[in-house]
């Protein structure tokens, strides 16, 4: 069914149908890295755009993910829609996003999201969830003779970007009979695609 098209495409088409179909969040992604002792994590992420064929997301880069990114660069990442029966997972290289998107996105968010990612030494301990609710009262005030548009993005939170070097399409079928589609790039960095056996 998908052998000769381009898989983004495909993903693409699929992420549109799940924004109609999806009780919450069709674009939350759960994204997999391995740390500097070789521990697998995952967790999930919200894909917030595609930049050609980059997956772009945002997240604090102090965090366990980014840490993690940061001594192996390839991740993987699994989108799941329950309401189409369908899921997608890409394999690729993660870089930094182009930082003059950041405060873009970061202004897109709501002011309480915005005071939260401030205020948030995310994956730290926290010894009481008083100490983060009265740091985003203390920066309310803050940022209270702001624009609502102008609190400023901190230095350490910002987007990354996933390089696919493999996707596979995966369709429920009748009798566990799926279908299943891997891509990789050929030599030229074209997509090239093969049916898998379910």
């Amino acid at each position: 069914m998908f052998d000769n098209k381009n898989p983004i495409d495909v993903f693409k088409m699929w992420l549109d149908e799940a924004t109609k179909t999806e009780i919450n969040d069709p674009n939350a992604m759960a994204i997999a890295t391995v740390d500097e002792k070789g521990i697998p994590q995952n967790r999930m992420v919200l894909l917030k755009d595609i930049v050609g064929e980059d997956l772009v997301f945002y997240t604090n880069k102090n965090s366990q993910k980014a840490k993690a990114m940061k001594a192996n660069k390839n991740v993987a990442v699994l989108f799941h829609w329950k309401s189409l029966s369908r899921q997608v997972r890409i394999t690729g290289v993660v870089e930094f996003a182009d930082k003059d998107n950041d405060q873009e996105y970061f202004s897109s968010r709501s002011t309480m999201s915005r005071l939260g990612a401030i205020a948030s030494k995310q994956s730290q301990v926290l010894a009481d969830k008083k100490i983060l609710i009265d740091k985003v009262d203390e920066l309310k005030k803050e940022y209270s003779d702001l624009e609502d548009k102008k609190i400023p993005c901190p230095e350490y939170w910002g987007g990354y970007k996933i390089k696919p070097n493999k996707i596979e399409l995966w369709m429920d079928g009748e009798n566990r009979l799926h279908d299943r589609f891997e891509y990789t790039k050929d030599k030229n960095n074209n997509w090239v695609g093969s049916r898998l056996y379910p």
